[in-house]
């Protein structure tokens, strides 16, 4: 092998741990998925209004390994509240788990041609990436940084890596 190209440098470490034969100059990260023409539309995103209230997305497919039982933990924590609100952008594979609260928003599925529009039509404050397995890249963090909202993400893997070498967002623990 001449080359390896990996996802993330995260990717990288575990490769190179692996094959000790394997040199970081045999190893290279180029970063899949962030799209330079995406950031040239609607980068501007709008600023939410000042009535006081926290809006929460979750972005991406709402799937266990995703993080969707943490988010609905949240939702159900906080269903009562009338200053915390949440949105899912994003496809529902099993609708029977979303709860009916008056403060939970479904936006629904999108494409990458209108991620970022899809987006800024929720208006969320913070985008929620709360993957419980440390992933190899994230697509879905990429879509978060064009749409120029601010992250929490888990700190496992490349989400860790990403996240503070853009300085897209916040970090707290996997677990």
């Amino acid at each position: 092998v001449d080359k390896v190209i990996v996802p993330s440098f995260y990717v990288r470490d575990i490769f190179l741990g692996l094959y000790k034969s394997l040199t970081g100059e045999k190893c290279k990260v180029i970063e899949w998925g962030i799209d330079k023409n995406i950031l040239k539309e609607d980068i501007q995103k709008e600023t939410n209004s000042t009535d006081g209230n926290l809006q929460l997305a979750f972005l991406g497919n709402f799937l266990h390994y995703k993080g969707n039982k943490t988010f609905l933990k949240l939702v159900n924590y906080y269903k009562t509240s009338d200053s915390l609100k949440f949105s899912i952008i994003g496809n529902i594979f099993d609708p029977s788990i979303v709860p009916s609260c008056k403060n939970l928003h479904v936006a629904g599925g999108y494409t990458r041609d209108n991620v970022v529009k899809k987006i800024h039509q929720v208006n969320p404050d913070l985008i929620l990436l709360l993957s419980n397995w440390p992933e190899t890249f994230s697509y879905t963090l990429s879509e978060a940084i064009a749409s120029v909202v601010p992250v929490i993400a888990t700190d496992g893997g490349a989400l860790r890596e990403r996240v503070s070498k853009e300085s897209v967002g916040f970090l707290v623990p996997i677990e």
